[in-house]
């Protein structure tokens, strides 16, 4: 009997490559922890957040510096450079406490992002998603996940979201690298760092839709030109996951299926097993969004319900998502489901009584999307000169019509007809994703890595025909996608079983009730670390550095907030104060709390809270000025 050798796994995994890898794996981390903890002086972190010249200049030169080692050098040096330039602009928005679309003070969640957060915090106290939320069920409750994991630090819970992502997107552009060279690889992972960078910081449902797209196009890209069965599978797998976390072009999904089962066909013309293998791929991914949806969302819920406002947009011609509720006020008095109902019934009536306005509606999306202006395919690539981002989209619609011609001509390539039917689907989506209402390509997140590499392709084509230049585009023997399929499992387990963890062992916060003085009111809600901003005297602090933030900023950066109406109420908040969106764990409501930071108590926990609402446009936000905190948390 042959006896069974254990030699050549033990040499393969000795402890020097053990530790060689870990060393490779864990500095680059340590250096990502020690940009996000210890602060740097604000403006360089922004500009890579907002100026596309220096971006492309430092990213492009160091990442192609990065990519070139092999080994765990070249892990070392790859990883080490993601992880940095994805920690530059959040310590930016930490160190500044900027206000943007959805965040406020650099770190509070606004408007969408203040809505997933909420949910999130309701998931964690043992409730559940409110029908905004549960359009998304998967991402609220991986945050919900996060959360939890690091004692509803939002600091910490973002940070990770953040981690995640640069891993994705490093190991997207690897595989881009190991078939077409260290140019192609550094090019996308820059694109995907550009279109990605404005989400760094926030709790936006794109931080899943990213990673996850990343991942599943990285697996489809690797099992299409290795022809491997379960690679090709766990792509469709993670691509389905990211649309159901971030909704947007879903027509790639039946034609990436078809291009599958063409791909892994053997000696048939082709596969009807594997297109079936390939469907129950796709089918698991929006069971497992289902299963979130039914366990979490609360019973008043419609999956992907914001559909219905595109397709009364698109049946009137393209004039905006909220055109129904200028057509028919008496939407705004409905909940759902009824709402959703009765605005697809709408779309429908005038589909029917004016076709010729859909047929506009739709010529419109498509004139917009391929157009080079700022809602445009590339609509996401700009910066504070906006006559250097048009040059730059002008280059990359040239760049990705080179690539669509490549992938066209040479569509027996494996990687070439998933790039063609990728492309393909996001086409036939664009009417069902309108770009005015993508938001500079938001909605497109889960399949940005799609629109990413098509540029990429035509940059290849060009440089390929040029023998100087063909040490940048020569194919390099990048290891196997291990990382690929640890880093996707993850985040399939995490999302979908963490999730369901999460909602399954939180229980609703027990505490003693108030009473407050007449013409207060009080209010409950749980403070934890990481979770508010400090507003201090300039004198108290050398700079600004999350949680605290100095007067001077605070001040200055509200005049930057493009929600006007709410300005003077945060122009109010008078320092030493506490700024905290948190949740009234008696109706599961948003609060934005305002707090003399010297009422608070050491370690806050759950809070009792006198106080009184805030009128006018801070009545409408939920602003709430305290009068005295005292701790009420019981024991459970």
């Amino acid at each position: 009997m042959k006896r069974f050798d254990l030699s050549p796994l033990i040499n393969r995994y000795s402890a020097i490559r053990l530790a060689g890898w870990a060393v490779s794996l864990l500095l680059p981390l340590a250096l990502y922890a020690a940009f996000v903890y210890f602060p740097l002086p604000a403006k360089y972190g922004l500009l890579l957040r907002y100026d596309v010249k220096v971006t492309l200049l430092l990213a492009a030169v160091a990442a192609c510096l990065a990519f070139f080692p092999k080994g765990r050098l070249g892990t070392l040096c790859g990883l080490g450079l993601a992880l940095v330039l994805f920690a530059l602009p959040l310590s930016g928005l930490w160190a500044s406490g900027v206000f943007e679309a959805d965040t406020v003070s650099g770190l509070l969640p606004w408007m969408d992002a203040s809505g997933f957060y909420r949910d999130a915090q309701r998931l964690l106290e043992g409730g559940l998603l409110s029908s905004f939320s549960a359009r998304r069920p998967l991402f609220t409750g991986f945050l919900a996940f996060l959360l939890g994991l690091v004692q509803r630090n939002l600091q910490a819970g973002l940070a990770i979201l953040v981690l995640i992502n640069a891993v994705a997107c490093y190991l997207l552009a690897r595989q881009i690298q190991r078939t077409h060279g260290t140019l192609a690889g550094t090019a996308t992972f820059i694109l995907m760092f550009v279109f990605y960078r404005r989400f760094i910081g926030t709790a936006l449902t794109e931080n899943l839709g990213v990673a996850l797209g990343c991942l599943g196009f990285a697996l489809l890209w690797h099992g299409g030109w290795k022809v491997k069965l379960w690679d090709m599978l766990s792509g469709l797998l993670l691509l389905t996951l990211a649309l159901a976390a971030r909704a947007g072009a879903f027509f790639v999904l039946p034609l990436l299926v078809l291009a599958t089962g063409w791909i892994l066909r053997g000696v048939k013309r082709y596969s009807p097993r594997i297109v079936l293998m390939a469907l129950a791929a796709v089918g698991l991914g929006f069971l497992l969004n289902m299963l979130a949806f039914s366990t979490l969302a609360s019973p008043n819920s419609v999956p992907f319900s914001n559909f219905a406002y595109v397709a009364y947009d698109m049946a009137v011609g393209g004039n905006g998502w909220t055109q129904v509720r200028v057509d028919h006020p008496e939407v705004n008095n409905l909940v759902e489901p009824e709402v959703s109902r009765k605005i697809m019934q709408l779309a429908l009536e005038e589909i029917k009584r004016n076709p010729a306005n859909l047929v506009s509606g739709v010529l419109k999306a498509y004139r917009v999307f391929l157009s080079p202006d700022k809602n445009g395919i590339f609509g996401f690539f700009g910066g504070d000169k906006q006559s250097v981002a048009l040059v730059g989209r002008i280059l990359l619609l040239i760049l990705s019509a080179l690539g669509l011609g490549v992938s066209l001509v040479q569509r027996k390539e494996p990687g070439y007809l998933l790039l063609l039917m990728g492309a393909g689907g996001i086409l036939l989506s664009v009417p069902c994703v309108p770009p005015w209402e993508a938001d500079s390509m938001r909605a497109y997140a889960a399949t940005m890595p799609f629109l990413a590499v098509l540029p990429v392709v035509g940059i290849y084509f060009i440089l390929s025909k040029i023998k100087p230049f063909g040490f940048l585009v020569a194919s390099r023997a990048i290891p196997s996608p291990d990382g690929l399929v640890i880093l996707g499992s993850f985040l399939v387990v995490v999302v979908v079983v963490g999730s369901l963890g999460t909602k399954i062992l939180s229980r609703p916060a027990q505490f003693n009730l108030i009473t407050c003085p007449a013409g207060s009111e009080p209010v409950y809600t749980r403070l934890s670390a990481g979770s508010f901003v400090y507003i201090v005297d300039d004198g108290t602090a050398v700079q600004t550095w999350l949680p605290e933030i100095r007067k001077s900023d605070y001040e200055t950066n509200i005049h930057n907030f493009q929600y006007s109406e709410v300005v003077g109420v945060l122009k109010s908040v008078v320092a030493p104060a506490t700024l905290a969106n948190v949740i009234n764990l008696q109706d599961g409501d948003t609060v934005w709390l305002v707090v003399n930071t010297k009422l608070i108590p050491p370690t806050p926990g759950i809070l009792g809270i006198c106080g009184k609402w805030s009128n006018g446009p801070g009545k409408v936000y939920h602003f709430f000025y305290a009068d005295s905190v005292q701790e009420v948390s019981q024991n459970r």
